[in-house]
């Protein structure tokens, strides 16, 4: 980790993370202009503000302190659908002000959203994608703000996809991106070309062969300029009305100037099956070479507990990924029920880098009384374990909430948390009680067309996808059923 100097910035000024997040909006506010007027559009808006208290601030350090303060948030989810522009963006900002303890204020932004514009409906396209957020080295999103760093994920490229009679295909693409870091010399600008012949083998199955390339470079890491990669796979896609199947197998090769090489298995299978009409099982596993702004960007590290910072080490090295997901979720009129359960091991070359497992599982469930009121449980569990004292530790979350929609709009939430950690660092148990009062206000989204969506948001009780809170609690503030 190597923080940035004043002097980096001199012959090159960077923008920050924060300013590179409106690429996206500048992007998709121009097509938006060009679509209009929409088929489809929705627009979902979200107020938030909340009351926090802890009992210890930072269960990852020793020394417990309280810590009280009020949040507010502000957010709106957009999406829509034309013949020519497809884009979904999901934003908001969130201030933290510290009423007890020893920190100052801090603003954090978040945005996730991509945007496909069909230059040439069918053949030419363009595409946009933007990850604007937070990444932190301890689990379950401290209080804290001194363990969160703003990292910006953006993408843009053109897709060409051309048909070779009736079953075959071929499809390029060649995208730019640049990840930005708020404090950390990590930014990088990355090139990426890919091609891929697909053949249909029938009206829901296709076999692909795939080549990409990817050329990383580091703006400021004299020591270490980036590197190459290059992928070569077969990939078996199939799909039908109760679910989905993919398997992807090749290799994976990594490049860097000091002319070291390193070779290995790439592997995706990725299963999704509806069972019955109330519930779905889904498993992913997979081995591909990774870095840390990837893992930031794929959400890799938040897997066992969705929601919040993405726990990943800031360094440059890439690694290689050995991942797996269970997921199974249950939606019925009152109940709704998620079981999820993770692996990911992080193995670098690098032998000042120590190697990385993380493993776990998170429970919850979610009842609805009526229709204003609603409670959720959940408990989450994650055991981390390397030859880096650091990263050995197990980490408990017991999770309890309850929701009421006071008037039509305005909906209070009271929850309680409770964080315990085992560090081997540290002879005792760590722990940490938190409570917060949150109160929502989220009007009936505006949609011109056909609904794209909020029907399941519209529900009484329930919130945006991110709404505030969502890096201060496991899980359960999750929608079970829109998970795989």
């Amino acid at each position: 980790m190597v923080p940035k100097a004043d002097s980096c910035r001199v012959a090159h000024a960077t923008p920050s993370a924060g300013t590179c997040g409106c690429r996206l909006l500048a992007s998709v506010a121009a097509m938006a202009l060009v679509a209009l007027p929409a088929p489809a559009m929705e627009l979902a808006l979200e107020g938030t503000v909340a009351g926090v208290h802890s009992d210890n601030v930072s269960p990852g350090s020793p020394v417990r302190s309280e810590a009280t303060l009020a949040v507010a948030s502000a957010g709106a989810e957009l999406r829509s659908e034309t013949p020519r522009l497809s884009l979904d963006v999901d934003a908001d900002v969130t201030h933290y002000e510290y009423l007890k303890g020893d920190f100052g204020s801090e603003t954090l932004p978040q945005i996730s959203g991509d945007a496909t514009w069909q230059v040439l409906p069918e053949r030419l396209s363009w595409f946009f994608r933007e990850e604007l957020g937070q990444i932190g080295g301890q689990s379950f999103g401290e209080l804290r703000p001194l363990v969160r760093e703003n990292v910006n994920y953006f993408t843009t490229g053109p897709t060409l996809a051309l048909p070779l009679g009736s079953r075959n295909a071929i499809e390029a693409s060649a995208t730019y991106s640049t990840v930005d870091y708020e404090g950390f010399a990590l930014d990088s600008e990355r090139y990426e070309g890919s091609a891929q012949l697909r053949r249909r083998l029938s009206e829901r199955r296709s076999l692909s062969a795939v080549y990409s390339y990817t050329k990383v470079d580091y703006r400021d890491l004299p020591s270490f300029d980036g590197y190459d990669r290059n992928v070569t796979s077969l990939r078996l896609e199939s799909v039908a009305r109760r679910g989905s199947l993919l398997v992807e197998a090749g290799v994976s090769s990594v490049s860097r100037p000091t002319g070291e090489d390193d070779t290995a298995p790439l592997f995706n299978f990725e299963i999704q099956r509806q069972i019955g009409s109330r519930s779905v099982l889904g498993f992913q596993a997979s081995t591909q070479s990774s870095d840390a702004a990837e893992a930031f960007r794929d959400g890799i590290g938040s897997s066992i507990a969705p929601g919040g910072e993405v726990a990943s080490p800031l360094t440059a090295a890439p690694y290689e990924l050995d991942s797996s997901t269970l997921t199974w979720g249950f939606d019925a009129a009152r109940l709704a029920m998620q079981l999820r359960a993770a692996f990911e091991r992080e193995r670098y070359d690098d032998a000042t880098i120590a190697d990385r497992d993380r493993s776990g599982a998170t429970v919850s469930a979610r009842y609805r009384w009526t229709s204003r009121s609603e409670s959720t449980a959940a408990v989450t569990y994650e055991r981390e374990s390397s030859d880096d004292p650091a990263y050995n530790d197990r980490n408990w979350a017991f999770d309890l909430s309850y929701s009421h929609r006071l008037v039509r709009d305005l909906y209070g939430m009271l929850t309680f948390t409770r964080f315990e950690r085992d560090r081997d660092l540290v002879s005792d148990t760590e722990s940490e009680n938190r409570w917060m009062l949150t109160l929502v206000f989220r009007p009936t989204p505006l949609t011109i067309g056909r609904p794209l969506g909020s029907a399941r948001r519209a529900m009484p009780g329930d919130m945006r996808s991110r709404s505030v809170g969502g890096d201060l609690m496991p899980a359960s503030g999750d929608d079970p059923s829109s998970q795989p």
